[in-house]
C-alpha cells in the first residue's frame, strides 16, 4: 500500500493506492494550513480504510514547483513517514502530475501554476508512445512571454489556468487548446500512478528529494543594503 502527498499550492491531495491503483483520495484547499491539516488527513485516510502507517511500503511526494513553504510540508511529512516506516520514498514533479490526465493530446502540453508577482511557472511536455516526455524543466515566465512561446498550437494546463484562460485564449485564438472543464483540479490519484511506475526502477526510488520552488525563496539572497550597513 502506498500514500501519495501534494502539498505543492494552498489545493492539497492525498491518496491511497495499492500497486499504483487508487483507493481513496481526498483534495481541499488548505489556504496556509498544511502544517496543522495534512497528517490528520493521512491518518484518518487510512484508518478509513483499516490500515496504519505501518502498513505503507510507499510514500509518493509532489516536490514542485510550489509554495516555499507549502512544499517543505509536504515533502517533511513525506520523509518522517518513510524514515518511520521504512518505506520507499519517491519525487514527483508537480508538472507532472498536472499534465498526466492529458497525455493522450497530441499537442505539446503546457501546465501552469502560479509563480506570484505577475509571472507563471510553466511546464513543457509532449506525449510520446511511452507516455509523457518533458521537454524542459519548469520555467518562470509572464502570460506574454508564454504567449510568444506558443508559436504552434498547444494545449495548456494546471491549477492557474483559469486565471488567464481569456487572456491565452484571446492572444493564440485558435492555437490554444484547453481541458473541456473550466475548473482545473490536480487529482492524487496521478501522483500515486506515476510514482508507481518510477518505483519499478530500482534507480529512481530514494534519491533524495528536494524541492522544487517556483523562485528561489527570498530569504536565498542576502539583502545588499542590510549587509552594508552592519
Amino acid at each position: 500500500m502506498e500514500i501519495a502527498i501534494d502539498t505543492s499550492t494552498g489545493l492539497v491531495g492525498i491518496a491511497l493506492s495499492d500497486m499504483g491503483e487508487l483507493i481513496d483520495e481526498e483534495v481541499w484547499t488548505a489556504g496556509r494550513n498544511h502544517t496543522v491539516e495534512l497528517m490528520p488527513a493521512v491518518l484518518g485516510l487510512l484508518s478509513r480504510h483499516g490500515s496504519s502507517a505501518s502498513d505503507l511500503s510507499a510514500i509518493f511526494v509532489a516536490i514542485g514547483p510550489g509554495s516555499f513553504s507549502a512544499l517543505r510540508v509536504g515533502i517533511s511529512a513525506a520523509k518522517g513517514l518513510a524514515l518511520g516506516t521504512g518505506s520507499l520514498l519517491v519525487g514527483v514533479g508537480t508538472m507532472w502530475i498536472e499534465a498526466a490526465p492529458f497525455e493522450d493530446e497530441q499537442l505539446p502540453l503546457r501546465p501552469i501554476l502560479d509563480a506570484a508577482r505577475g509571472e507563471l511557472s510553466v511546464g513543457h511536455f509532449v506525449s510520446s508512445p511511452s507516455g509523457l516526455e518533458e521537454l524542459a524543466s519548469p520555467a518562470l515566465m509572464t502570460v506574454e512571454g508564454l504567449v510568444s512561446d506558443a508559436a504552434s498550437p498547444t494545449f495548456f494546463c494546471g491549477e492557474h489556468l483559469p486565471v488567464v484562460r481569456e487572456t491565452l485564449a484571446t492572444a493564440l485564438g485558435d492555437r490554444a487548446r484547453f481541458p473541456e472543464t473550466t475548473r482545473v483540479e490536480r487529482r492524487p490519484r496521478y501522483l500515486s500512478a506515476i510514482g508507481w511506475r518510477r518505483l519499478q526502477n530500482p534507480k529512481v526510488a530514494n534519491l533524495g528529494v528536494a524541492p522544487i520552488y517556483a523562485r528561489p525563496p527570498s530569504i536565498s539572497k542576502p539583502n545588499l543594503a542590510k549587509a552594508a550597513r552592519r
